[in-house]
């Protein structure tokens, strides 16, 4: 698995997405909304605040998730973002800001949502001048990998 290559998620992300009901879904998901101590008319700055003093077991899958949401709503994967969310009818997508767009099609355009991340993290890699201390690893992969991988490209 990769070492994760996120944006720093900080307090602006939470003001840009600025919905309770949002995040009150995502966080009910993992189980942790109750905990949080928070109501459908909680302010950004408070969801950011419970976020950030949050402590439960799956803290690490949360933030995983909202990291892959912060990453993929900012202007360099708009693109990628808007076009989908058009191709699949998200309603109101075109004035949505894209924190905003992006929770929304992770919690209810899952399969969409996680796409257009690896199309994302596949322009990210390709448009890569630097590397960031990762060295290339081996790569062998079995005729049978090949062909399930040019299957999967095609479906997609």
């Amino acid at each position: 698995m990769p070492i994760p290559d996120h944006q720093r998620l900080t307090r602006t992300f939470f003001r840009a997405v600025n919905s309770a009901p949002l995040f009150q879904r995502f966080f009910e998901g993992f189980g942790v909304w109750t905990s949080m101590a928070l109501d459908g008319d909680s302010e950004a700055r408070q969801i950011h605040e419970a976020w950030e003093a949050l402590r439960c077991p799956n803290r690490a899958e949360i933030e995983e998730a909202l990291a892959r949401v912060n990453d993929i709503s900012r202007e360099k994967a708009r693109f990628a973002l808007t076009e989908r969310a058009k191709k699949i009818g998200v309603d109101g997508s075109d004035s949505m800001p894209l924190e905003r767009l992006a929770l929304t099609m992770f919690l209810d355009y899952r399969k969409a949502f996680d796409l257009t991340y690896e199309f994302h993290e596949i322009e990210k890699a390709e448009n890569l001048h630097t590397m960031i201390g990762r060295l290339p690893g081996p790569c062998a992969p079995t005729e049978p990998q090949i062909e399930k991988f040019k299957s999967a490209l095609v479906r997609a």
